[in-house]
């Protein structure tokens, strides 16, 4: 695993988390309406590093290759959401179960890295998630709220 910038930090949060966050919002959108909030797992304000260290406990076989060059992207940041989580917003889901899915996931993926890049580049080609298409199956309609 190619690291750049490993002392940067994010912040990560399952996508079970985030849509736990949307039905939590809808639930509370009379306190929420008009407020800007940050939806993250603060426990996982972590460098790059440390999750990379992570990962390599659960595929002992990785191996971290710090890179002395400098990331493209350039995010170092540390977020709150404590503003949500005082609403009463908590996320559930752990880090290592999310990596543990992504192993199972790869697990199942051809072996051969032109049959496994051909399958990934399809899913990214052909199953676009675009804002009109969410709105579509998502939005409310006209008397719903």
């Amino acid at each position: 695993m190619d690291l750049f910038d490993n002392t940067y930090r994010r912040n990560y949060i399952s996508l079970y988390d985030v849509i736990r966050s949307f039905e939590f919002a809808i639930k509370n959108v009379d306190k929420m309406r008009g407020n800007v909030y940050n939806i993250g797992a603060d426990r996982l304000n972590c460098t790059k590093q440390s999750i990379a260290k992570i990962v390599q406990k659960l595929l002992p076989q990785t191996t971290i290759n710090l890179i002395d060059k400098t990331d493209i992207d350039q995010r170092d940041y540390e977020v709150s959401s404590k503003k949500i989580y005082d609403l009463g917003f908590c996320p559930h889901y752990r880090f290592k179960n999310g990596i543990n899915e992504l192993i199972n996931y790869y697990s199942y993926l051809p072996k051969d890295k032109t049959e496994r890049e051909k399958i990934t580049r399809h899913m990214r080609n052909d199953c676009p998630v675009d804002i009109v298409t969410f709105q579509k199956f998502i939005a409310p309609k006209k008397g719903d709220i």
